[in-house]
């Protein structure tokens, strides 16, 4: 009878031991995966950040060819706080202002108190000692420059608004400003005359960081994995 509640304890001792190699076995394993499953979601962000240059990329060099061959000034709209970016074009003619743009806390500073200003000092003829006929002619010429300037949505199938993921940051450097712009909205313009501008795009997700390096001269662009400098001629 002894030995027999001896075997019992012993069998139920190796139970329990089983038992604990088990649960030990199974946390081991419950570990390795979650080892793995973190790298796993690293790589998912920078696959979409990544999928998103090569897809602003195509958008540029197809805006660079379209403006060239319809003869059309055109320009890419960033919305930096949006996170997306379109196309539009106009019908008239456009120069860019030969000054680069000031920046402030990562934007456009904002002018348009400087332009209310000009518009008051042109509607008041004495400034410019015209008579009130002449003054009207200058605003309605001034008025039909700016209509003819206006960029419009570029209607095409191929380039529709672009909405990057959430967790992909954008910022842009373009030619005409001083600064990369982190707020606010940019525009890179692309002209008939077959050129666009120095521009440096950022895309971003976590650690993993994509400059879109456009050429002025052809319109292609070099796609770095890495955060590129601005270039040193900004001063």
């Amino acid at each position: 009878m002894k030995i027999q509640k001896n075997r019992i304890l012993s069998l139920a001792s190796d139970q329990r031991g089983l038992t604990l190699i088990e649960i030990g076995i199974s946390l081991l394993i419950v570990g390795l995966l979650m080892m793995a499953v973190v790298p796993s979601i690293e790589g998912v962000t920078g696959v979409r950040a990544r999928e998103a240059a090569g897809k602003m990329t195509g958008v540029i060099r197809y805006m660079y060819n379209q403006s060239a061959l319809s003869g059309q000034p055109c320009r890419m709209v960033f919305d930096l706080d949006q996170k997306a970016y379109w196309a539009e074009c106009t019908q008239g003619h456009f120069v860019l202002n030969s000054e680069r743009e000031e920046a402030r806390d990562g934007a456009k500073s904002d002018d348009s108190a400087e332009q209310e200003r000009l518009d008051r000092a042109l509607q008041d003829s004495s400034t410019f000692g015209l008579s009130e006929d002449d003054a009207a002619a200058m605003q309605a010429e001034k008025k039909r420059i700016l209509d003819q300037a206006e960029f419009a949505d570029f209607t095409d199938d191929t380039v529709g608004k672009q909405q990057l993921p959430k967790d992909v940051d954008l910022a842009v450097w373009v030619d005409h400003q001083r600064d990369k712009y982190t707020k606010g909205k940019a525009y890179l313009y692309f002209f008939p005359q077959g050129y666009t501008e120095r521009a440096q795009i950022y895309l971003s997700t976590g650690d993993n960081f994509y400059t879109l390096k456009v050429s002025p001269l052809t319109g292609k662009v070099k796609v770095a994995g890495e955060e590129l400098e601005l270039p040193k001629d900004l001063e």
